[in-house]
């Protein structure tokens, strides 16, 4: 339903309507996820998206258009209501404010919050230099970026971290969870033995890469070492070195399986997928609280990497 000239009161008293009409029922929801987006497309990406993830994490989806063409315009608010099985297990808004309304997207989204509940903000694109300082951020437990979508990933994860305010993340940093339980894996596995320097290799422009030398830069306390590798296109190589020899994690561009290698054994071959943003986003979800390896890993470990 789209609605024009409105206001966030009227909305959400339609919302609760059509709600009630569709037997949905908002004590089942878990959060308010407030996604922040640029223009109409990319509302429909973080829709689609928030869609999919709401199956595991029941939830109200507020996706505020902040096109800045808008600002300029006569200050008014449009709205979309969604709601329906295509529409995963939630109910979607679609806020389009104009003018003045551009300014206070706290106030804008209040009445809409679902009470008793956690906010958290996505920002799917790019987001704020400082997060947990701006007016929607201030509203969330949880405030999650995507570094990936800036236009210098490197310089923006410096930035979060100069501003860093528990219960910040980022999306790469879910993205290589897998990559981090598979080092996990490698180190603990018989025999053991200390673990003297670390090597990451991949796309030295892509963000995954250095949380996962500023990660092992935390854990080992070794020497770490960052370097490109040819025309990969993100995290390709993992090398922690031992006196008996090297554990190894390495997957190809565009590869699905990883090939792990432990002086002890021959190696092995493991699933290793890419993981989507949804699967990203769905699994930031499960956890509210701050997320302290990555404040350490932000903060002080991506200092810590040497880069070659």
């Amino acid at each position: 339903m789209r609605i024009d000239s409105t206001n966030t009161a009227d909305v959400a008293a339609q919302l609760n309507k059509l709600s009630a009409e569709a037997g949905t029922v908002t004590l089942g929801r878990v959060l308010t996820l407030v996604a922040v987006v640029d223009t109409e497309s990319e509302a429909e990406e973080a829709i689609a998206t928030a869609a999919t993830t709401s199956r595991a994490h029941p939830c109200r989806i507020l996706v505020i258009v902040h096109d800045e063409d808008a600002v300029s315009c006569e200050s008014g608010l449009d709205a979309e209501i969604r709601i329906g099985e295509d529409e995963g297990a939630s109910e979607i808004v679609g806020l389009y404010p104009k003018g003045g309304a551009c300014t206070d997207l706290d106030t804008l989204v209040m009445p809409l919050l679902l009470a008793d509940t956690p906010v958290v903000v996505w920002w799917p694109d790019a987001g704020p230099d400082s997060p947990g300082e701006h007016p929607l951020g201030a509203l969330a437990t949880r405030r999650i970026t995507d570094s990936r979508a800036h236009a210098d990933p490197i310089d923006y994860l410096m930035r979060l971290g100069l501003n860093y305010h528990p219960g910040d993340t980022d999306l790469a940093w879910a993205a290589i969870t897998l990559w981090r339980a598979l080092a996990v894996t490698l180190v603990e596995e018989k025999p053991h033995a200390p673990i003297t320097a670390a090597h990451v290799s991949g796309n030295l422009a892509h963000p995954a890469t250095h949380l996962m030398a500023g990660w092992l830069a935390v854990q080992l306390d070794v020497p770490v070492t960052l370097e490109q590798a040819g025309t990969i296109h993100t995290l390709s190589e993992v090398i922690l070195e031992r006196e008996d020899g090297e554990l190894k994690i390495s997957r190809p561009d565009g590869g699905t399986v990883a090939t792990l290698t432990h002086p002890s054994r021959v190696d092995q071959r493991v699933n290793l997928p890419r993981r989507s943003v949804a699967d990203c986003l769905t699994e930031d979800l499960q956890r509210l609280d701050p997320d302290d390896m990555y404040a350490h890993v932000l903060t002080r470990g991506l200092a810590m990497v040497e880069q070659s």
